[in-house]
């Protein structure tokens, strides 16, 4: 789903979905009733609720590393664990180019 919903948006083509066949057996909606792509949809897991209040508690003050930091997923860590006020932040990741990247990033916008 993924896929295509990328290459719609490449051809400049809207996309929606159908139900799925659960909630349509169920009776809780019908074929006709097409709805916008949520990105839950694209997942492939259910929604995982996190706490922030308690993530900042757990992080502010402290001294954290990321592994991976450059990558994608490691890089968005980094960005939100920077909002929450840790002592010191540690990127470790293997391409000295993507450190290097999400390190200036995160001077640019947020306290050393």
């Amino acid at each position: 789903m993924r896929d295509l919903v990328l290459a719609c948006q490449a051809a400049g083509v809207s996309s929606r979905t159908v139900p799925g066949l659960f909630e349509i057996a169920s009776g809780q909606a019908r074929v006709s009733e097409l709805r916008e792509i949520q990105i839950e949809d694209l997942l492939r897991r259910g929604v995982i609720k996190t706490d922030p209040e308690g993530v900042a508690h757990l992080l502010q003050g402290k001294r954290v590393i990321v592994t991976g930091a450059g990558g994608s997923i490691g890089s968005e860590l980094c960005r939100q664990i920077a909002l929450n006020n840790p002592h010191q932040l540690i990127l470790l990741g293997h391409g000295e180019n993507s450190i290097f990247k999400i390190a200036n990033e995160l001077k640019k916008h947020l306290r050393p």
